[in-house]
C-alpha cells in the first residue's frame, strides 16, 4: 500500500532536518511530513557528543543563531559553538585591512563556528516525538515523478523497494541531485578553478575569538575560532588554484603547517598541530528552476556558493524557514504543491538570494583580479570600511546574516 504525505523531504541533512522541524512547529496547520535520508541519523540517545579534532564545522551567523533560538535548538548547540567577536580582513602583502568588532554592533558575536555533528544531533533530537513526522532512514530515494496526487517517490530500504506520495516534494539532497536531474532541471555552473582545503589546526596561543579572512594570490584563507579548552583551535578553509592542490596534499603535516603559516603570518600565533585535510572543487552553482508544480529545491540543490564569506548555509537556513512560512499560509493542505504558494516563497527569498550570491561571487572576483587599479580600489575599500561608520555597519550586517525580513513560520 502506498503511503501518502503532505510533504516529502528528500535529504535529512542540516537543511532538510531544519525544514522538517519548522513544519512540525507550525502554529496554523498540521502537516504529515516524511523525511527521507540515505544515512542513519544520530540521535540524542547515543551518548554525549564529544567533537573530535577533525570534525567539520559550519559558521552560523548571528541571524542564524536567532532563528535556531526561536526553534528551541540553539541551547543544545551553544556548548560547542566558538563565538566570533571580531573579524580581521586583509590582503596578503598589502597595507589595507579592516577590523570589525561585534561590540560595536551591540553584540557578543557576529556568529558562531559549530561542528556539523553538533548541529545535526541537536536537530535530530528535536525531531523525536512528533506524531505527524515520519523519518525514513536509511532510505534511498531512487527516483521521483509527477502523479495525479502530487509527486511519487520510489524508495530503496535495504532489500525492500516501495513508493510514497507527497503533495509537495522538497529536494534537499545536495549539489548534485540526481532527482533534480531526473526532472530535467539544469544548473548554471561557473568553475572558479579553485579547490577548498578544509582542516582544523591548533595554535600556540588563544585565538581570542577573532576570525581572520585573508585574500592571497589565487584564493583566500579563513581562520575561524572553535570552542576548545584553551581556545587554541581554529577551523581553516584555504582556497587555492586547482593546479596547486596535489602539491599541497603531497606535503607531510609539518610541511603543510609551514605552507599554511606562510599565508596568514604569525598574527594567530604558531600552528602546532594540523588535522586531517579534506578538499573539494569550488563552483558557483545555481539551479535554473527552484520551484515548479509540486517541487522545491533547497540547500545546495538550489545554490552552492564559494565559502569565502561563509554565507551559503545561512542563506539555505533562511530559505527553509521562508518556505515553511509560505506553506503555513496555505488555506488547505491540497494547495501545498501549487505554484501560487511556491512562487510566494520564491518571491520572498529572491532578493536575499541574489544579494548573498552576488556579494560572495563579487568578493572572489574583486580580490582575484590582478591589476594596479583594482589593487588600489581594494586597499582603499578596506581602509574606508574602518573610517566610514555607515559602510562598516553594512559590511557587519552582511557578516551577521541579518535578513531584511525574518521568516515567520510559527
Amino acid at each position: 500500500m502506498t503511503r501518502h504525505y503532505d510533504i516529502v523531504i528528500v535529504g535529512g541533512g542540516l537543511v532538510g532536518a531544519t525544514l522538517a522541524l519548522a513544519l512540525q512547529q507550525s502554529s496554523r496547520r498540521r502537516f504529515q511530513v516524511a523525511l527521507v535520508e540515505a544515512h542513519s541519523l544520530q540521535t540524542s540517545s547515543e551518548g554525549p557528543f564529544t567533537p573530535s579534532f577533525d570534525v567539520r564545522s559550519t559558521a552560523l551567523s548571528h541571524g542564524s543563531r536567532l532563528l535556531y533560538e526561536r526553534m528551541g535548538v540553539w541551547s543544545a548547540m551553544a556548548p560547542y559553538a566558538g563565538g566570533i567577536s571580531a573579524i580581521h580582513v586583509s590582503e596578503q602583502g598589502k597595507w589595507g585591512a579592516t577590523r570589525l568588532q561585534a561590540r560595536e554592533q551591540g553584540l557578543d558575536a557576529f556568529g558562531y563556528v559549530v561542528p556539523n555533528a553538533a548541529i545535526g544531533r541537536s536537530l535530530v533530537a528535536s525531531l523525536e516525538g512528533w506524531a505527524d513526522l515520519t523519518v525514513l532512514t536509511p532510505a534511498e530515494a531512487v527516483s521521483a515523478e509527477s502523479c495525479p496526487e502530487g509527486m511519487r517517490v520510489s524508495l530503496r530500504e535495504g532489500e525492500r523497494e516501495r513508493d510514497i506520495v507527497g503533495r509537495l516534494l522538497v529536494l534537499a539532497d545536495g549539489g548534485r541531485s540526481s532527482l533534480a536531474e531526473g526532472f530535467g532541471i539544469a544548473s548554471r555552473h561557473e568553475d572558479y578553478g579553485q579547490h577548498a582545503l578544509v582542516v582544523n589546526v591548533s595554535l600556540s596561543r588563544s585565538h581570542d575569538n577573532i576570525a581572520y579572512e585573508r585574500f592571497i594570490d589565487g584564493g583566500a584563507v579563513a581562520f575561524l575560532p572553535l570552542a576548545s579548552e584553551g581556545n587554541d583551535r581554529m577551523a581553516v578553509v584555504w582556497t587555492v588554484p586547482s593546479n596547486r592542490l596535489q602539491g599541497l596534499l603531497s606535503l607531510n603535516k609539518a610541511g603543510f603547517a609551514e605552507a599554511l603559516q606562510s599565508q596568514i603570518g604569525y598574527r594567530i600565533g604558531r600552528i602546532v598541530q594540523v588535522g586531517d585535510i579534506n578538499h573539494y572543487p569550488l563552483t558557483l552553482q545555481t539551479a535554473q528552476e527552484q520551484v515548479r508544480e509540486g517541487l522545491v529545491l533547497l540547500g545546495n540543490s538550489a545554490h552552492t556558493l564559494h565559502p569565502v564569506a561563509g554565507q551559503g548555509y545561512n542563506l539555505s537556513l533562511r530559505d527553509a524557514l521562508h518556505l515553511a512560512e509560505a506553506l503555513n499560509e496555505a488555506v488547505t493542505n491540497e494547495e501545498l504543491g501549487g505554484l501560487s504558494i511556491l512562487n510566494k516563497y520564491l518571491a520572498r527569498q529572491q532578493a536575499d538570494q541574489k544579494r548573498t550570491v552576488t556579494a560572495s561571487d563579487g568578493l572572489i572576483k574583486l580580490f582575484g583580479e590582478k591589476s594596479v587599479w583594482l589593487e588600489s580600489i581594494r586597499q582603499f575599500g578596506l581602509i574606508s570600511l574602518n573610517l566610514a561608520p555607515a559602510a562598516k555597519r553594512r559590511f557587519a550586517e552582511y557578516a551577521m546574516g541579518v535578513a531584511e525580513r525574518a521568516p515567520q513560520w510559527r
